[in-house]
């Protein structure tokens, strides 16, 4: 832990409480990066976030081989770099409408890609009428991400 970044930590904690959009970026031993989407984010605490990851992607064969990722946080006024090593924690989420991997990340270090003058309006999402069922389930996974 970085206890010179105390208050970014705790920023990006009270952020990471679901519903966000951010990207998260595993190597190959070779040095391949990959990088996806996700939005199944959720700070357990300042130290670890854990992840929904899609188990058809790239990331689990990754992290198996070289564990190190990081989750690149943006929202409004707030652009972070957490990289750290991860642990593939279950393999199959139960909550998650397709194979999902529950992942953590330890959160070694954060990197604050803020500008001073600049106002980043960050990334968000929301569902149109027609899929707002899918904000139940969402819910389930962020539950499951908690340990409830």
């Amino acid at each position: 832990m970085d206890d010179r970044q105390p208050e970014l930590r705790r920023r990006v904690r009270a952020f990471l409480q679901g519903g966000r959009v951010c990207i998260f970026a595993s190597a190959s031993p070779q040095g391949e990066p990959h990088t996806s989407v996700v939005s199944w984010a959720l700070a357990r605490d300042e130290d670890i976030v854990a992840l929904a990851l899609d188990s058809r992607s790239r990331h689990l064969v990754n992290l198996r081989e070289n564990p190190r990722g990081a989750l690149e946080v943006l929202g409004d006024d707030l652009a972070v770099r957490l990289t750290g090593p991860t642990r593939i924690v279950r393999e199959e989420m139960e909550s998650s409408p397709f194979p999902s991997a529950l992942v953590e990340l330890q959160v070694e270090q954060l990197r604050d890609h803020g500008v001073a003058g600049l106002r980043l309006v960050g990334p968000r999402y929301d569902f149109d009428a027609a899929h707002r069922y899918r904000q139940a389930v969402e819910q389930a996974v962020y539950r499951e991400l908690r340990g409830d």
